[in-house]
Order: structure tokens, then sequence, then C-alpha cells
């Protein structure tokens, strides 16, 4: 038998062993950190003054959600806790916003020490 094989042998050797033992191969694939998801969304892109958008914000089960609603002259906050399938929704409403202002929807997404960010945008009309 050459080196080489002799070495590809102990090599299946020592991780069938590794296999059978357990520890050492359990050490190696602890859990890794997921990022927590997040995704925020408008039921109007395009809104007209004086109405009401909601926005909605899809993450983890029971993560505390913030958003702000960045108008031209003032921000807009809110804050909730997703619901078991993870979705939170805000009204919020549009009164004179100046027209044709993109307006930046941003939210945040916590659960336990996990943090995410997400942003999408409106423009009233």
């Amino acid at each position: 038998m050459s080196a080489l094989r002799r070495g590809l042998a102990a090599t299946a050797f020592a991780v069938a062993s590794l296999v059978v033992v357990g520890a050492p191969l359990a050490a190696a694939t602890a859990p890794r950190a997921t990022a927590l998801p997040c995704l925020v969304t408008v039921s109007n892109q395009l809104p007209a003054q004086r109405t009401t958008i909601l926005v909605y914000v899809h993450s983890a089960a029971k993560s505390r959600v913030a958003i702000a609603v960045h108008f031209r002259t003032h921000v807009t906050r809110r804050a909730t806790t997703a619901n078991r399938y993870g979705a939170a929704a805000f009204s919020i409403g549009i009164g004179a916003a100046t027209r044709h202002f993109k307006v930046p929807v941003n939210a945040v997404v916590t659960l336990g020490s996990s943090r995410s960010s997400c942003q999408t945008w409106f423009t009233p009309r």
C-alpha cells in the first residue's frame, strides 16, 4: 500500500471514529447565529394627500418592531410587537404631507440581542 493510500485510510478511520464518538464533531457543528429577517412594505407608494396608508413589517415571531416615517417637516414613530407569524402593521395618516417629496420609512426589528433594519418609501401626490 502506498504512503498516500495509508494516509487516506488513516484519515478515513479517524473521521469514522469521531462520528461514532460524537463529541468533537458536535463541537464543530455548533449552531450559527442567523440574521433576523426584516421586510417593510407600504400599501400605496403614491398615496394622495389626506389619506391613510398601511405600513407592513415582516420579521420573526414576537419580535419588537419600530418604524420611523420621515416626512419633510416631522418624523412619525410607532412601535409594537410582531404577532406569532412575525407580522406587524401600522396605520399612518398622510395629512397634508409635501407632494412629490420622497418619504423614507425605516423599520428596526429586535429580538433578544439580535437587531435588523430595513427601509422603503412612498411619495405623496
